[in-house]
Order: structure tokens, then C-alpha cells, then sequence
């Protein structure tokens, strides 16, 4: 349980502080078990994961063309990450399956693998570099034994954890349930082709998006949370929209 200091947010309150520079906070651990596993995957972050920052002056033109700005690079941290899994509440069904479009090195498809009960997930990048280094530390992870170690023995599948090097728009997510896009850099016409994409989804569910999508996406807007981002002051958050299928049958 956090405890709030008073003192804190009465200074906040009279400050001039953004929005995304207040404290945001993931939801706290329900057991001892699930605080263990947290630490556990921060720790395979730190131990096993290459940073996707740098990339070649290849995939800087393709990151270009796709109408993302591609000097451009942030992740969603480990506590924000736990903010949009638990609004999309993604690991309640059996069948659920998470994407991640345009995943940088893989991290938070990997997270949400070995923290929630989702069953498979798709990491799709389109720098050739970042998926690399994003298959590299997943496989390091999985042959130290730690990945299996964190997800439980009964229940892994190293296979659970797909990477495709891929345009989105091209990629095969029609039995994505749940997605997240870090689309805050793309182009008026990048997100109006992520609409279209993710119109085409037949099996989504929810959505998670850092702009907001245009109504072709099919979408219903649920409002919005702040989850912890890497550009972020210590502490701070990014707002997230969240959407929900206009019709489906769960």
C-alpha cells in the first residue's frame, strides 16, 4: 500500500507541474509471489536486453518511409507497462494473444508473457537491427533458464514469444486480441493506415495507443490512463487512450 504525503500534494496542487510530469504509479502487487516475479523480470531487463536506440542508416530510411520520425526512440518502462496490462485486461481469457506493434527490442511483449497469464504474444518491428537485438535477448533469457524460472515450468513455451521483422501494416495480427502502439512519433498518415490495420484485426479486443486513433479504426474510445514512459521524469507518465471493439463477442 503507497502512503500519500499530504505535504506532496498540496505543493503539487499549487505548482505549475504538467500532467505528465505527476507521479503516476502502476497498480501495486496483489501477492508476494507477483512482487517476486516483477523483480524477477526487471532483473532479466537489466541482465539480458540490448538497447534498440541506435540503429542502421537502413532501417533510419525504412523507419522514415513508415511515417514514424526515426530519430526517435523511447520505451514504456516495466510499471508502465503493468498500468496498460491491467486496462486492457489482457490474460483474463485463454485464447488471448498480445501484440505489440512496432515493439523496439521486445520488452514489453516479453513482460507481459511472463507476467500475466496471456498465453502468446507478437513482438513486430520494423528495424531489422532492433528485432535482432530483441530475438537475441529472449534467447539468452530462455537458455539461462531464467524466463522459464519467472513464467513458471508448467506453463512456458519459449515459442509463446513470436518476433516478426515487419511494416505493421503487413504483419499477420489477425488473431491479436489486445495491442499496444507507441504510435506518439507517427505521421497524420501512419496512424491513419494504423487505423485501417487495426480495423482489419478480426479478433481484437482492446487497444492501447500514445495518439488517438481515427473512427475508421472501428474503434470504441474507453478514455485514457498515464503510464510510465522512458522520456519521462522519474515518477511521471504519458497519456495513454485505450479503445474497445465497437462489436465483439467475448
Amino acid at each position: 500500500m503507497r502512503i500519500v504525503d499530504a505535504g506532496l500534494v498540496a505543493t503539487i496542487a499549487a505548482s505549475s507541474i504538467l500532467p505528465s510530469q505527476l507521479p503516476c504509479f502502476g497498480p501495486p502487487p496483489s501477492t508476494l509471489e507477483e512482487y517476486k516475479r516483477r523483480h524477477a523480470v526487471e532483473e532479466a531487463f537489466e541482465k539480458y536486453w540490448i538497447s534498440g536506440i541506435k540503429t542502421s542508416e537502413e532501417d533510419e530510411k525504412l523507419l522514415a518511409q513508415s511515417g514514424e520520425f526515426a530519430s526517435t526512440y523511447g520505451e514504456v518502462t516495466p510499471e508502465g507497462a503493468r498500468s496498460i496490462f491491467t486496462a486492457l485486461g489482457i490474460g483474463l481469457k485463454e485464447k488471448d494473444l498480445f501484440g505489440d506493434l512496432g515493439s523496439g527490442v521486445g520488452k514489453l511483449a516479453v513482460q507481459a508473457y511472463l507476467e500475466t497469464g496471456v498465453q502468446n504474444v507478437i513482438a513486430v518491428e520494423l528495424s531489422t537491427e532492433r528485432d535482432r537485438r530483441g530475438r537475441s535477448s529472449w534467447s539468452r533469457c530462455v537458455r539461462s533458464g531464467e524466463a522459464e524460472r519467472i513464467r513458471g515450468a508448467e506453463d512456458f513455451d519459449s515459442s509463446a514469444v513470436q518476433f516478426v521483422c515487419s511494416d505493421i501494416m503487413e504483419a499477420p495480427l489477425d488473431n491479436v486480441t489486445h495491442c499496444f502502439c507507441s504510435n506518439l512519433c507517427f505521421s497524420h498518415d501512419a496512424i491513419r493506415r494504423l487505423s485501417g490495420k487495426i480495423a482489419s484485426m478480426t479478433s481484437l479486443h482492446r487497444a492501447a495507443t500514445l495518439k488517438p486513433l481515427l473512427s475508421s479504426s472501428g474503434m470504441r474510445p474507453m478514455g485514457t490512463i498515464r503510464a510510465a514512459m522512458s522520456w519521462n521524469i522519474a515518477g511521471g507518465g504519458t497519456e495513454v487512450y485505450l479503445y474497445e471493439k465497437k462489436s465483439i463477442e467475448r
